[in-house]
């Protein structure tokens, strides 16, 4: 889809063409297209967060935990009523500075709790003891609370939003810069 998928790969790839020019920072970020995030049937350990599951395990296996200061996951950010929805089981601090991210670019009224957890690629980090955050859209649809075009052949290139794009990239590289 557009937005799920499309978009935060669309990010991705212009937050790395905006990182090669950006002067060094502070730390080192590393920009990680994960797949299989759906599950078949049901999620499990074997169905489900396929991509994110084996980089948390590898970050383990290769001792890597301590080098790593957080996961900053984005996912369905193109929506063009944009509004995103952090899950309640995001790492407290990233949330703090996410919020303070987005109050400084002028967007904190597009960033609210979701109100309850959710099973996404930022999950298998959080079990693994790694800071993360979901930064995701989650109202996505014809209607607010309608979420109509998640999933269906309606999650085209015409609900997308440049700008709603321009937004989350600006805020994510403000809460990279304060990490």
């Amino acid at each position: 889809g557009a937005n799920d998928s499309g978009s935060s790969s669309g990010l991705l790839l212009e937050l790395a063409r905006v990182l090669k020019q950006t002067a060094r920072l502070k730390n080192n970020i590393r920009l990680v297209f994960l797949d299989g995030e759906e599950c078949v049937n049901e999620y499990t350990h074997s169905d489900g967060l396929h991509g994110s599951r084996r980089l948390a395990a590898r970050i383990m296996e290769m001792a890597e935990k301590k080098k790593v200061k957080a996961v900053v996951v984005v996912d369905m950010i193109g929506d063009r009523d944009l509004s995103i929805t952090i899950p309640n089981n995001s790492s407290p601090e990233l949330v703090h500075l996410l919020f303070e991210s987005s109050k400084e670019e002028g967007l904190r009224s597009k960033f609210s709790f979701l109100g309850s957890e959710m099973l996404d690629d930022h999950s298998p980090f959080l079990a693994a003891g790694i800071k993360a955050i979901d930064i995701i859209d989650f109202q996505y649809g014809s209607a607010p609370k309608k979420n109509d075009y998640w999933h269906t052949a309606e999650d085209s290139i015409d609900k997308i939003s440049a700008e709603s794009l321009q937004s989350i990239g600006r805020v994510v590289i403000r809460l990279v810069n304060k990490m």
